[in-house]
């Protein structure tokens, strides 16, 4: 079963080896991916059954929602870094 805290893991180390602001795509659909698998009221549960993206186990359970938290801070600060440095690339007009 994908469990939140390894998927969100996943988006981290994506994030982190990000290179130019396009890399950020892959870890964004992970965060879209865990949102869209939150119960109603945003809850996050340990597991997500793979065959009906049921929430399994402890729910809520905070470490899922730490390391949401966790990811999405650390992907918009890579985000934040990457558009600088992108836009410190291009030519200045005169």
């Amino acid at each position: 079963n994908p469990w939140f805290i390894c998927t969100l893991y996943w988006a981290q180390y994506l994030t982190a080896r990000a290179k130019a602001v396009e890399e950020l795509k892959s870890p964004l659909q992970i965060l879209e991916w865990v949102a869209e698998h939150a119960l109603p009221s945003g809850v996050l549960a340990e597991q997500v059954n793979p065959h009906t993206g049921e929430p399994l186990s402890v729910s809520p359970l905070t470490w899922s929602h730490a390391a949401f938290v966790s990811a999405v801070i650390e992907y918009l600060e890579r985000q934040h870094a990457l558009g600088h440095a992108a836009e410190s690339l291009k030519p200045v007009e005169a």
